[in-house]
């Protein structure tokens, strides 16, 4: 059986410290890496590839350590963005700690009876009518507030937030004849309930290997929380975003954008 580990990021100025987790808690690995440059910092990337696919990244990344982010997840790794002012590290700033690095990793998942890491193994999910019930096995492979255009006007909403799971991970328990399929584009469609209208899942031909359900519909708590905003400069003008998320765009909506655009009103 694979491990799974949890891995917590700190990072300050000019050094990422990282500490490594398995399934009971207890500490496997710690890294304390020195970068002056993105391409030294990539040498912490390459170093937490070695836990991957089983592992789930934290990192505190406000302000300028987005990048680090933004680069974990251009390689494929489970990334997980905490909100510093929700972790109560009672941390004074001034410097990065290995005990800070370790708190993250053991906040990134919950350690359930006997000390063993903590996460559903599915989600259930309905229509607003409840005619349409399904369930979502996990894990899920992303989730992201999603700003395009077509979101925005088929949820009637100021962005949408999606969960994507691998399509055979997706059973329909019931209502399967309720559900409207949607072309929407050349490549995607939109599957919504006949009767209260409720949009639920997305799919697109350019990716087969992933069906995207909508995380406003789910009656149970998924694995993760929102990692990304996509499509960041297609938004609506009305918008105003809190969160230190990573902020992408361009054609394919996860490109790296300008920080005129990333900014409020660029």
């Amino acid at each position: 059986m694979t491990t799974a580990y949890s891995i917590g990021i700190d990072l300050h100025r000019t050094v990422i410290q990282i500490c490594v987790l398995d399934e009971r808690g207890e500490r496997v690995a710690e890294e304390r890496i020195r970068y002056r440059s993105l391409e030294e910092g990539e040498k912490a990337i390459a170093w937490l590839r070695h836990f991957a696919p089983s592992c789930r990244i934290a990192v505190e990344a406000p302000g300028l350590n987005r990048w680090f982010a933004n680069a974990c997840l251009a390689a494929g790794l489970d990334v997980l963005v905490c909100d510093p002012r929700k972790l109560d590290l009672k941390k004074l700033g001034k410097k990065t700690d290995r005990r800070d690095a370790r708190e993250i990793a053991r906040l990134n998942c919950d350690f359930g009876p006997g000390g063993t890491m903590s996460l559903p193994e599915k989600a259930s999910g309905a229509c607003l009518c409840g005619v349409v019930r399904f369930t979502a096995s996990l894990p899920s492979l992303s989730c992201a507030h999603c700003h395009c255009s077509m979101c925005r006007r088929n949820h009637g909403a100021g962005y949408v937030t999606w969960f994507a799971v691998p399509p055979a991970q997706l059973v329909v328990e019931s209502g399967a004849d309720q559900l409207v399929r949607y072309e929407s584009s050349v490549h995607g469609n939109r599957s919504f309930c006949r009767r209260c209208g409720s949009s639920l899942f997305c799919e697109n031909t350019q990716h087969p290997d992933r069906i995207d359900i909508a995380l406003g519909a789910m009656v149970e708590p998924i694995d993760r929380e929102p990692q990304l905003h996509t499509y960041f400069d297609s938004r609506a003008s009305w918008i105003r975003v809190g969160d230190e998320l990573p902020r992408l765009g361009g054609k394919t909506g996860l490109e790296p954008l300008p920080e005129t655009k990333r900014e409020e009103g660029g």
